[in-house]
């Protein structure tokens, strides 16, 4: 768990090259109804682990019980890991890759892109979108 507020945090085990697959983000794929029923039962959990995979149709992957450890990437504004979703067998599919070359014990962060889910920033990065949100920790 991380010192300042943002819940847990993955590190790369190893180093890692530039477009290197890290993880399948996987989770239970959920529509705007079902997700607003989750976010309310979910309401006193300290940490919740929704992906925003589209808006319309609007869809999210819910990581809270059926996941991989992909659930504990920590949101940054400059992340050094992205997304690309595909489908596999009719379901969307989230691979996790690396951004640019990252060291081995380096903290491996993704951007949520989703205001929906997350209404405090805390990356502090330098190039927060979202510096209003930010928490100051």
């Amino acid at each position: 768990n991380t010192t300042d507020g943002r819940g847990w945090a993955l590190q790369s085990p190893g180093p890692l090259e530039e477009d290197e697959f890290v993880v399948e983000y996987m989770g239970e794929v959920v529509g705007k109804s079902e997700y607003d029923r989750r976010k309310k039962r979910y309401v006193k959990e300290i940490n919740t682990y929704f992906m925003q995979l589209s808006i319309e149709p609007f869809k999210m992957i819910d990581a809270s019980r059926k996941s991989s450890v992909g659930r504990f990437f920590n949101h940054s504004c400059s992340p050094n890991c992205y997304t690309r979703t595909w489908s596999s067998l009719g379901q969307p599919v989230v691979g996790v890759f690396a951004a640019r070359a990252i060291d081995a014990g380096e903290e491996l962060t993704i951007d949520y892109q989703s205001n929906e889910v997350y209404s405090i920033c805390r990356c502090n990065s330098n190039n927060c979108k979202n510096p209003s949100l930010n928490s100051g920790n």
